[in-house]
């Protein structure tokens, strides 16, 4: 669990434990005494019904995910470690400015998904079972990433305005995600979460900061529901082999039964998929 420890000073940085703390984390967030303003839903974080559109996200994420450009610098990685482990005051903002200027394409895409009215990922899971290919998902992490280097970019300048849409676009994401068919999706969601979370209690911790007490008491719980991909993977091999869904329902006879086993035995291991 994490306890938050409110710092009478009205200035300082969100001090996080070491990883290797062992125990529940303290994180100690410096309070300050800033009123609610009006109105108190200014800060949404997820996009509001009204801001919606129609369209399916997937789409949109596929666009964003093939805007990454290819040219990245060797050093970008260290860019992003950095970028999301230092203090706010030690944020390297000539670093951060030229590495959200390589992804401006991907992270228009990457808002306009967030604001769309459904998700459909498309998966191919009903149909090809265990053969179905997993979803590009280490392209969105990289994309979560630099969105926190911008949200992290903003509160240090005090731009509370363009935080709170990267904040949105990064819980939507995580959201979006934990609609998918499959569990490793739901992971990543949840990882991705965790990264606006930490963000969240940054932007709490940023002195001047807009109060965030009612968007967050607004925010749907759970954030991420999951079921769909645990109900999928679990059944996943009915998906596969459809002789397994005939022989659950008792409509497998003696012919049938020697016909899938004699197959089953020429098959290689890996011909449903490397999952």
């Amino acid at each position: 669990g994490v306890s938050v420890l409110g710092a009478p000073a009205a200035r300082g940085q969100t001090t996080w434990p070491a990883n290797n703390t062992a125990g529940p984390s303290r994180v100690t967030i410096p309070l300050h005494g800033v009123a609610p303003e009006p109105p108190d839903l200014r800060y949404q974080l997820l996009p509001r019904a009204s801001d919606l559109h129609r369209g399916n996200a997937a789409l949109e994420y596929a666009t964003a995910v093939g805007s990454i450009p290819a040219d990245r610098p060797a050093e970008e990685t260290q860019e992003l470690d950095t970028g999301q482990a230092a203090t706010l005051a030690d944020v390297d903002e000539k670093a951060a400015t030229a590495l959200l200027a390589r992804y401006a394409s991907a992270m228009k895409q990457l808002h306009l998904a967030a604001s769309d009215d459904r998700v459909d990922w498309q998966s191919g899971l009903l149909s090809e079972g265990f053969a179905a290919p997993l979803p590009n998902l280490a392209p969105l992490r990289r994309l979560s990433e630099v969105l926190v280097v911008g949200i992290r970019l903003d509160l240090k300048r005090r731009d509370f305005t363009a935080a709170h849409e990267k904040l949105q676009t990064g819980f939507a994401l995580a959201r979006h995600l934990g609609e998918g068919d499959t569990i490793i999706q739901g992971l990543v969601g949840v990882a991705i979460a965790g990264q606006m979370t930490h963000e969240v209690e940054e932007w709490i911790g940023t002195e001047g900061s807009p109060n965030l007490f009612w968007p967050l008491a607004y925010m749907p719980r759970p954030l991420l529901d999951a079921a769909r991909g645990w109900a999928m993977e679990k059944d996943a091999a009915y998906f596969s082999i459809p002789e397994l869904r005939q022989m659950r329902e008792g409509r497998t006879t003696a012919e049938s039964w020697t016909r899938f086993t004699t197959r089953s035995e020429q098959v290689e291991v890996g011909d449903y998929g490397d999952h």
